[in-house]
């Protein structure tokens, strides 16, 4: 007897839980987007990443095409920009000319889920490839709808989705018959290449991947892979920066990518979330108890395999050890565990290869189905512990968390505006100076004549992002390291690092120069609105 047909229903019902979960998302991704004010109160990407598609499209209405052929902002590849930049542009032009700002602000999001939505297809096709019946592969495709990591990188702009399809193609192409051929092996190469070069991140399942193609080809010679590594490096450098290819010419402009890659890469290096690695790394990549027992099951199925299917002994066995590998990579290399949980997200589609394990034996719908049952109470324990206050990594329903319980700063950050404007002379403030933390609804999109200068808990004159004096300081008393109490300022002091230290030293001097002396640097303020979260200082100079 067919088991699909014993369990119709139940593959009807995780298909459909899995389109609710994908609506709920695209709904979700509508939260903050009326207008380019509101973008700081959703995520500081949001601003930053619309504040570079802003300055490449008036480029390019500039007649300045040059930009579109090297934007690598904040460590992203071209391949990652340059679509965007392209597909946005009617877009920007939209929110120009009629001030309709919300496609333009949406769009970017929605993109990150139709990554998520092309993974759960994919993750499909590779499991029908390995006969697992439908009610396994529908049961899978809802696991991972439910991953924390999947849904909420489906509400951000950002990479980290696109990063994990493309790895997951790369390893659907390497599972196929693609390998026993030479364009098959191009395209492998081609689609490894997209994923590195979106993010150098996207590289992790490479290793992986060369495993499985040269199990899977008996009698490839060193030749056949000559072509293949070709595609690969020339599609990274192309897919990464087209400008590179001047290098020789030009030596300036590699040098250039990596003082930009540095930078970023010295911020995952940075200490966040918990100073013991292991704790920190559980936090990133689990974050509860209920998502790691989930995980520990999947992972199961990879012993199964391992030990029940001689022909996938191999390829499982190096699927455990390569996820050992990349954990313990994040665990000792990257220290903060934003950047741990958003670089597994890469690879953490490889547990789900347990079901494959599993769906030999019947009775393990109900195994899926009790999975399943957890991670909805995940979902569902998740958002209740940030709704009262805590904030758990991930969750599907952070945005709309959020929204519920930022009334109160929203009228704070519309107050703020409002006392700016009142105590200014001018038309248009010439340089605000605002801790990254403080709701405010101007940005640098929503007043794009104005400097915007942001302190990262390290507030100083040195960290003015303008030649301008600021003629505002819009501090946060709430959130801000230098504004702690004594006690939990040294607390912070002993759990960073040096570097790190000295920054969060320099902005409580900062703020304790301005409370007593009313200095910044060589301006002298005075406080213009205390709105209890904020506190906001005009600057006193002519």
């Amino acid at each position: 007897m067919n088991p699909d047909r014993n369990f119709r229903f139940y593959t009807a019902v995780c298909y459909a839980l899995t389109a609710a979960v994908i609506v709920c998302l695209f709904a979700e991704n509508f939260v903050f987007s009326s207008n380019l004010s509101v973008l700081g109160f959703r995520a500081i990407d949001d601003t930053a990443f619309q504040t570079v598609l802003r300055q490449v499209h008036l480029d390019i209405q500039a007649g300045k095409l040059g930009h579109i052929l090297a934007i690598n902002d904040y460590g992203y590849g071209w391949i990652f920009w340059a679509p965007l930049v392209v597909l946005t542009y009617p877009l920007f032009l939209l929110s120009q000319t009629l001030s309709i700002d919300w496609p333009l602000i949406v769009v970017p999001r929605e993109i990150s889920l139709l990554f998520m939505v092309m993974s759960l297809v994919f993750l499909r096709k590779i499991l029908k490839r390995q006969d697992v019946p439908e009610w396994g592969c529908a049961s899978a495709v809802l696991i991972l709808a439910l991953f924390p990591t999947a849904g909420y990188f489906s509400l951000r702009f950002g990479t980290v989705n696109a990063v994990a399809f493309f790895s997951l193609l790369t390893l659907y192409l390497a599972l196929a018959d693609t390998p026993s051929t030479a364009k098959g092996r191009n395209r492998i190469a081609f689609s490894l290449a997209v994923a590195g070069g979106l993010k150098l991140s996207g590289l992790l399942i490479a290793p992986l991947v060369l495993v499985i193609v040269l199990r899977r080809v008996k009698g490839l010679r060193l030749s056949d892979f000559i072509a293949p590594a070709a595609v690969f490096l020339v599609s990274l450098v192309v897919l990464t920066n087209p400008r590179f290819i001047l290098v020789p010419f030009n030596p300036q402009i590699a040098a250039t990518y990596w003082e930009t890659l540095s930078y970023y890469l010295e911020v995952t290096r940075t200490p966040s979330g918990a100073s013991d690695p292991i704790e920190r790394l559980y936090d990133a990549i689990f974050g509860s108890t209920i998502f790691a027992l989930v995980m520990a099951v999947l992972a199961g199925g990879w012993l199964l395999l391992i030990k029940q299917q001689k022909s996938a002994r191999t390829e499982m066995i190096a699927v455990l050890v390569w996820v050992l590998a990349v954990a313990a990579y994040l665990m000792f290399s990257v220290k903060n565990y934003l950047s741990v949980g958003s670089y597994f997200t890469g690879v953490s589609f490889l547990f789900l290869l347990g079901v494959i394990g599993y769906v030999r034996w019947p009775k393990a719908v109900y195994l899926f189905a009790g999975l399943i049952v957890l991670m909805f109470a995940d979902v569902a324990g998740r958002a209740k512990e940030e709704f009262s206050g805590q904030l758990p990594p991930w969750n599907h329903l952070s945005y709309f968390i959020k929204e519920a319980q930022s009334k109160n700063d929203v009228d704070v950050a519309s107050k703020a505006a409002d006392c700016i404007r009142e105590n200014s002379k001018e038309v248009t403030v010439g340089h605000i100076f605002t801790d990254y933390t403080a709701p405010l609804a101007i940005n640098t999109l929503s007043a794009p004549n104005t400097c915007m200068s942001i302190a990262w808990n390290n507030l100083s004159p040195a960290g003015r992002y303008c030649d301008k004096p600021v003629d505002f300081l819009v501090l946060d008393t709430r959130e801000a390291v230098g504004f702690l109490p004594k006690d939990k300022f040294e607390e912070r002091i002993r759990t960073t690092d040096a570097k790190t230290a000295e920054g969060f030293r320099q902005d409580r001097q900062s703020r304790e120069a301005l409370t007593n002396a009313g200095t910044f640097g060589n301006q002298h303020f005075k406080l213009a609105c205390d709105l209890g979260r904020l506190r906001i200082f005009k600057s006193e100079n002519p």
